[in-house]
């Protein structure tokens, strides 16, 4: 199959000390210590296969560009990539994406050929403490769809199915394009509702949320935010396209915060 393949030169940092496992594998704890001279082509990748009872294989149709993807490829001004966190080159990059199942393991219930799928990017064991505790991304065992292993910029990937989420249900009503792109959301929209309920506890309907910066992160936390309920929603972001958009998403006030003072204005 082929991918937009990130590769770089295993370079580790002379104060950086590599242990055995990282030697064996090329699987680096930190990226930034390690991966020296990034570059990314369109390049071959080998081929997935449903080889598990639970396996999946997608073939992948919408994917996102996250931040981190970005920190992988651009170097900083010493020539190593961005990213601080486990990465393994080469790899097909691309953690926020969706797909149409293709085939199914013998034991797979939860979906089935022809469903189109938001897939997880992260994939926890289920069975260490952390994932035990309910706190599955610090998962001592975690694998990164398009960090450690070929993600959603390939033609194909694999996944349990506990990691493919169905989109049927958005394909009935706004149809498959939309529904793809919904898909290829979730993985940010997660992120927010983490955020916004799971750590910081929610709100009550009718409360007022303020969010303050509107890359897409942000615009999603405002549509959220309406979306479950809040009285009032204020962004604040310096970009007039941005509030713009944020207005759209359901934001009822809109401030840039480089020509005033952003406390009095909240207040």
């Amino acid at each position: 199959m082929r991918g937009l393949v990130l590769s770089a030169t295993w370079k580790p940092k002379p104060d950086y000390a590599v242990t055995p496992a990282e030697e064996r594998t090329h699987r680096a704890r930190h990226g930034n210590m390690v991966w020296f001279n990034p570059t990314i082509a369109v390049a071959e990748r080998p081929d997935p296969k449903v080889s598990g009872d639970n396996d999946v294989l997608i073939r992948n149709r919408v994917c996102g560009i996250c931040g981190s993807d970005v920190h992988m490829y651009v170097p900083g001004a010493d020539g190593y990539i961005g990213h601080p966190a486990q990465s393994r080159t080469p790899i097909a990059i691309g953690h926020e994406y969706s797909g149409e199942v293709l085939e199914v393991g013998r034991a797979v219930t939860r979906v089935k050929a022809g469903d189109l799928v938001a897939v997880e990017g992260q994939i926890n064991c289920g069975r260490c403490r952390p994932c035990l505790r309910g706190i599955p991304s610090s998962c001592d065992f975690v694998e990164d769809r398009g960090i450690t292993l070929d993600g959603g910029t390939a033609t194909l990937s694999t996944a349990h199915e506990r990691n493919c989420w169905p989109l049927t249900d958005v394909v009935e009503r706004f149809g498959e394009a939309f529904a793809l792109d919904v898909g290829a959301l979730a993985e940010p929209g997660a992120v927010v509702y983490n955020g916004m309920v799971a750590r910081a506890g929610g709100f009550l309907p009718g409360d007022s949320v303020a969010v303050f910066g509107c890359g897409p992160i942000g615009l999603a936390a405002v549509g959220l935010a309406r979306a479950m309920g809040a009285g009032e929603v204020f962004a604040l972001e310096p970009s007039s396209t941005k509030r713009e958009i944020a207005s759209t998403l359901g934001a009822t006030a809109t401030f840039d915060p480089t020509r005033g003072d952003a406390a009095a204005w909240l207040m």
